[in-house]
């Protein structure tokens, strides 16, 4: 027994929200895209954190794939980078993700460089310096850190915000794959069940890390160590009884249909994909309502643009 395909995909296209639109670009376009952005000398950085960069200098991408940003005597690494874009009003604001850099890599950096780490109280990146400058190894593999032009009015919290949203937007397309795939697909094989399973499991672990981010939680773990349980405690606290109770019963429900000998059906992973997209909507509106007018002006020159296009 299963959801009809046809009921199954309304649902989940009613539920995704239509506010941005970002477009993804794979290490081999970055290049182009952030020579014709920073060759105008008029873009900042901004970072999860609320930290803003002003005034980039230039850009290097080296031949393993590591993206070094410059600002003065600052340089932001990012490695495996991709990139999103929104257009707004004549011009880009690119979103920035890298993969995670772990200690001993970060080791490595530092001995080489001979840089010290300075002290450390972001959850989202690393501060190496020496005499000369700054060195921030990004250590989250999120979306964590924007270029944007100098005309673009936007505060520190509202740099954060998008980048959130940023970031529950690729988490949303995410789970849509997931749909996508079930409606398409005919295949009977409890094995490709089980994998979806495991599949909505990763993608909840990864939305409550953002959740975390973006009630400003620190970890006790790092980053790829945080599970399931770890991040419901971490949350428990400053979350509202209802949403803690969700967590934990959809918790129950992805462990029961991730654990071995299991038979998962295709309504258990419909099920769970719809649940998971119903709470990740509503942390993308939670976002949005902090500052709701910044984004219907946000979002109305998004459409104007796309219109004029």
């Amino acid at each position: 027994m299963s959801i009809p395909k046809k009921l199954y995909n309304e649902t989940i296209r009613y539920l995704m929200p239509a506010d941005f639109i970002f477009f993804n670009y794979e290490i081999g376009a970055i290049e182009n895209i952030l020579s014709k952005v920073i060759s105008t000398g008029n873009y900042d950085i901004g970072f999860m954190n609320g930290d803003i960069w002003s005034s980039i200098e230039g850009f290097e991408i080296d031949n393993k794939d590591h993206l070094y940003i410059r600002c003065d005597q600052k340089r932001v690494i990012l490695k495996s980078v991709k990139l999103s874009v929104i257009e707004v009003d004549g011009f880009e604001i690119l979103f920035l993700r890298g993969d995670m850099y772990k200690e001993k890599e970060i080791e490595k950096i530092k001995k080489n460089k001979n840089f010290h780490e300075l002290d450390n109280t972001c959850i989202q990146h690393v501060n190496l310096s020496n005499k000369e400058e700054i060195f921030r190894c990004v250590t989250a593999p999120l979306f964590s850190s924007m270029l944007f032009p100098k005309t673009f009015e936007a505060n520190s919290n509202q740099i954060k915000n998008l980048l959130h949203l940023a970031n529950l937007n690729d988490l949303i397309l995410r789970i849509n794959n997931i749909s996508k795939s079930l409606v398409k697909s005919e295949n009977n094989d409890p094995e490709f069940y089980n994998e979806k399973g495991n599949t909505c499991r990763r993608i909840f672990e990864q939305t409550l890390k953002v959740e975390c981010y973006i009630e400003g939680i620190k970890f006790n773990k790092p980053y790829d160590k945080l599970m399931l349980r770890d991040l419901q405690d971490l949350l428990k606290n400053i979350s509202p009884e209802n949403k803690n109770k969700q967590r934990i019963k959809f918790g129950q429900m992805l462990n029961s249909a991730s654990h071995d000998g299991r038979v998962v059906t295709e309504l258990v992973i419909q099920v769970e994909s719809v649940f998971m997209l119903m709470y990740t909507c509503m942390l993308y509106s939670e976002v949005k309502f902090k500052d709701d007018m910044f984004f219907y002006k946000l979002k109305s020159n998004i459409l104007k643009t796309a219109a004029d296009s």
